[in-house]
């Protein structure tokens, strides 16, 4: 996958949909995108954003969002389900029963992983791209959305875990599609969130 590196620009993209600081700086243009996508970081919050923004919920018939078959590939959202395991796990004592919630659930490494130690987890899974929905489709104990996280509405205080691995990049508005995140939690839920570190941007392949 070949990119290219801009000039970075800082303060002409817009604002940041995170802070609503005027501090964009774009980073990375990747080539071939059918939407002309660049990627921007909020130098004052931190937030990676692509732009222009999708102000809709697109069908294709192939991937979701450009790249992100090749990034699962390549960056591996198996490489970070144990490690996001490995963090949880401490903070769950006393739960028996938990309710997960994955987000971009993908080919479904992250809830695999879980349910190695807590089988019981019930589990429910958003995942636009029927394509690579994993096993855990067709798992009658996996409740499993195939729609993108902002079509929808879940219950408030649903849910122990809410888990988001190189998801909120993709999104129209990482911002709404947190304050829904914090709406399911349950009191003293947990949140875990990762987006991609642009220090892998010009990183040789891992796989």
């Amino acid at each position: 996958m070949s990119s290219t590196m801009p000039d970075t620009t800082q303060g002409s993209a817009g604002l940041c949909d995170l802070c609503g600081a005027d501090a964009l700086e774009q980073v990375y243009r990747p080539e071939g995108s059918a939407r002309g996508l660049t990627v921007h970081l909020c130098t004052h919050c931190g937030l990676v954003q692509s732009l222009p923004r999708i102000d809709h919920a697109p069908r294709r018939a192939a991937s979701v969002s450009s790249g992100a078959d090749w990034g699962n590939v390549r960056y591996g959202k198996g490489f970070r389900a144990a490690v996001a395991v490995d963090r949880l796990l401490p903070r769950l004592s006393g739960l028996d029963r938990p309710r997960v919630l994955d987000v971009g659930a993908s080919r479904g490494a992250f809830i695999e992983a879980f349910r190695t130690v807590m089988p019981q987890a019930e589990i429910t899974a958003v995942e636009p791209d029927t394509r690579v929905i994993g096993a855990y489709g067709a798992d009658p104990s996996v409740t499993t959305i195939r729609e993108r996280i902002e079509e929808v509405r879940l219950p408030e205080a649903q849910f122990d875990i809410v888990h988001s691995c190189h998801t909120l990049e993709h999104l129209r508005s990482p911002a709404d599609t947190m304050r829904d995140h914090w709406r399911v939690l349950k009191p003293g839920g947990l949140l875990f969130a990762e987006v991609p570190s642009l220090a892998f941007l010009d990183a040789p392949d891992i796989v």
